[in-house]
């Protein structure tokens, strides 16, 4: 693994994203702010509504069944929002690093492929346990799958795009393979991506008034809260701060798609430099 070409892989992306902030962010901002809603307002309402009905031993089984019903229904809505914003931001590169017209409607229509879908489903329990185990080296895994996305999407190709990802992340970059500098690449922005959640934690940690940070707070005033050892309730200023952290969260996937993307178009010319001189 070559460092240079790791650094390009890193940097190509970035360069990408940062052009084109225009076209995406406000996707992403928009989108995963309206994911946060339904957490944010169980968040607010819960505890008041759980202190009008007695707390939680006065819960009688339907009421509590209800209330995991709804709690499940908010976590399903943020996931299919936070699906949406990824489906359309990676609509939006695929057409800038294709060099093509921006299309959203043709580049749905093509996403609505039910062979684009089924590979997509299963390159996607690899990408996401990449993202979700990368300091065990689960980037590992996009050494051989991490062009399924790109691959099935420009190539129409279903299942095939599984042996094309193979073939395509084996062609050298430079001097690394491009399987391997997806792989390092992602690890990077994943490693990124923790510290700056772990700083942001604790910001949030440190000024929100619900939790300990708020406690904090007020011992260092040399007031002791009036609620003992419970912690403030959730208010509207954590709510603020929920708000502007959420599209955070999504940063990383942006940026493994635009890595996966910007991959794909270099290697594809590896590919028919090769297939002309031979």
């Amino acid at each position: 693994m070559h460092v240079p070409d790791v650094l390009d892989a890193i940097l190509a992306p970035l360069r990408l994203l940062a052009q084109t902030v225009w076209r995406w962010l406000p996707i992403v901002v928009a989108l995963a702010m309206l994911s946060a809603l339904p957490g944010i307002f169980l968040q607010v309402m819960a505890p008041e509504a759980l202190s009008m009905l007695g707390g939680w031993m006065a819960l009688d089984p339907d009421l509590l069944f209800s209330g995991v019903m709804i709690a499940v229904m908010a976590w399903s809505l943020k996931l299919l929002l936070e699906l949406v914003a990824y489906m359309l931001v990676f609509v939006v590169l695929a057409d800038l690093t294709a060099g093509r017209p921006s299309d959203l409607g043709a580049g749905l229509r093509r996403l609505a492929s039910w062979r684009l879908q089924g590979a997509w489903i299963v390159a996607g329990i690899f990408e996401q346990t990449a993202i979700d185990l990368w300091f065990f080296g689960g980037g590992l895994l996009l050494i051989p799958f991490g062009l399924v996305t790109v691959t099935a999407y420009e190539e129409a190709n279903g299942f095939t795009a599984f042996g094309r990802s193979l073939a395509l992340g084996k062609l050298p970059l430079g001097q690394t393979p491009a399987g391997v500098r997806i792989a390092a690449a992602a690890t990077a922005g994943f490693f990124v991506s923790m510290v700056v959640n772990v700083v942001l934690g604790i910001l949030e940690w440190a000024v929100t008034p619900s939790g300990t940070g708020g406690l904090l707070l007020s011992l260092m005033s040399g007031t002791i809260p009036d609620t003992g050892f419970s912690l403030p309730a959730y208010g509207w200023i954590d709510a603020a701060i929920a708000l502007f952290l959420a599209p955070f969260g999504l940063l990383p996937t942006v940026f493994l798609m635009a890595l996966q993307q910007v991959t794909y178009w270099k290697v594809r010319a590896v590919e028919e430099e090769q297939v002309s001189a031979g």
